[in-house]
């Protein structure tokens, strides 16, 4: 192949000494394009043989504690890739557009969300005269919703019962509610902690 480029250019192109003519009707060819003919040839050598080297800047996508996100690629310093093959490089730019569909959770509705909940009941210890009767712990089903505020049910080991929450973390919070003890049906106010799980 490399015969074929060198034999096309030379019987194509008619070349001329300024002093005299090539002996034997030979066709000579001047030393600069010599020099260019070889490095075409070694260039298209390179090409058949070597394979090209991509490298990509990478890509960054950083998001914190706030919900903030952060990504390369964009203006000041966009995306690039460079490409080198032989003798030849190049270089290519383009920006990263990243969009992110962040999840917002509702303000109010209807849910299922069980908790762990530990209290007291101020009315069975009175009733009983024994404080440690007034201690109560079960478990609690958030029903429905508003903001941080939220309906409960509850059934503990002495009583079960309605109630109003407040969430004081994501998975914490506290209760006040009323209730109903186990057997005696005493009616009760209740004040509790919870915890979800």
């Amino acid at each position: 192949m490399h015969f074929r480029i060198a034999a096309l250019v030379l019987t194509s192109t008619t070349f001329s000494l300024a002093e005299s003519p090539c002996p034997n009707n030979n066709t000579c060819v001047p030393n600069e394009d010599l020099r260019d003919m070889v490095t075409i040839m070694r260039e298209h050598k390179c090409l058949k043989i070597e394979k090209p080297e991509f490298k990509l800047s990478p890509i960054v996508i950083l998001t914190d504690r706030e919900g903030r996100i952060y990504t390369s690629g964009a203006q000041p310093v966009p995306w690039t890739l460079q490409m080198k093959w032989c003798s030849k490089e190049t270089v290519a730019t383009g920006l990263v557009n990243v969009d992110v569909a962040k999840y917002i959770p509702p303000e109010y509705g209807f849910r299922l969300r069980p908790k762990a909940w530990i209290g007291y009941l101020p009315l069975e210890a009175l009733d009983t005269k024994e404080a440690g009767h007034g201690i109560d712990a079960g478990v609690m089903l958030d029903f429905a919703h508003w903001k941080w505020i939220n309906a409960n049910l509850t059934a503990g080991v002495r009583s079960g019962g309605v109630g109003i929450g407040a969430d004081i973390t994501q998975n914490f919070g506290a209760y006040a509610g009323w209730s109903m003890t186990w057997g005696s049906w005493h009616q009760n106010v209740v004040g509790a902690f919870w915890f979800a799980f």
